[in-house]
Order: structure tokens, then C-alpha cells, then sequence
């Protein structure tokens, strides 16, 4: 089972290289891989060279870099958008608060009215008393 495993990875990675690469006419896996070590280095630093990514660019971790960018900016949003929440939160509980007061003193206007006309109509109470008495 395990010449027939190798056999079929020889052929996987024959079949991924140019016809034309040395590589090609290895006889065994170990000769294969050591063909494909050798060259390690030099596709290594071509890759850097082109794209400016080096072998830590081809770190999984390093990979992940960029999900984790793009995470840390949803979280920066949210918290933002969280803040907006909350200040209007505030906003709007200041204007609650404003709107009490106003119907309080409103309120308290309202009621001294009354009273203050409670008190003219208690004065003028005897006068018409006394004015449907000399009727």
C-alpha cells in the first residue's frame, strides 16, 4: 500500500511541474523532493523579489493577518456605531429631562393660577352675598 501512496504522490507532483523540469525524470520520491529542496532557496527568494512576500508571507499565521485586519475593523465599527447609541441615548434622555421640567413649571403656573383665582373668587363671594340679599 505505501509503493503504491508514494507512486501516486510521484505522479501528483510530476504532473504540477513543467515538462520540461528536471524533477521530471527522478526515479524516486526521495529523488523528486531533493530535486524540489534544491530549488527551495531560489523559488524562495524570486517570490520575494516579484511580490515582496518572503518565506514568513507563506506563514499560515501570517495569512491570517489580513482576517484579523478585517476583524479588527468590524470591532472598531461596531464600537463606534455602539458610541453613536449611546450618545443619542444621552441625547434623548436630556431632552426628557427638559421636557419634565417644563411641564413641572408649567404645571406649577397652572396651579398657582388656580389658587390665585380660588383666592378672588373667595373675595368676591361675600359682595355677591350681599348684592342677592339687597335684591
Amino acid at each position: 500500500r505505501d509503493i503504491g501512496e508514494a507512486a501516486q504522490f510521484i505522479q501528483f507532483l510530476k504532473a504540477s511541474l513543467p515538462a520540461t523540469h528536471p524533477a521530471q525524470r527522478a526515479a524516486s520520491l526521495n529523488e523528486l523532493l531533493g530535486h524540489l529542496e534544491a530549488e527551495l532557496p531560489m523559488v524562495q527568494a524570486a517570490l520575494q523579489q516579484h511580490s515582496g512576500v518572503g518565506v514568513a508571507g507563506l506563514d499560515p499565521l501570517s495569512a491570517l493577518q489580513d482576517d484579523v485586519e478585517a476583524l479588527r475593523n468590524e470591532v472598531e465599527s461596531a464600537e463606534a456605531e455602539a458610541q453613536n447609541v449611546v450618545d443619542r441615548a444621552e441625547e434623548a434622555e436630556v431632552e426628557a429631562a427638559s421636557i419634565s421640567r417644563r411641564d413641572a413649571v408649567y404645571d406649577e403656573d397652572r396651579l398657582a393660577e388656580a389658587t390665585r383665582l380660588n383666592q378672588e373668587c373667595g373675595l368676591w363671594r361675600p359682595q355677591q352675598a350681599e348684592w342677592e340679599r339687597s335684591q
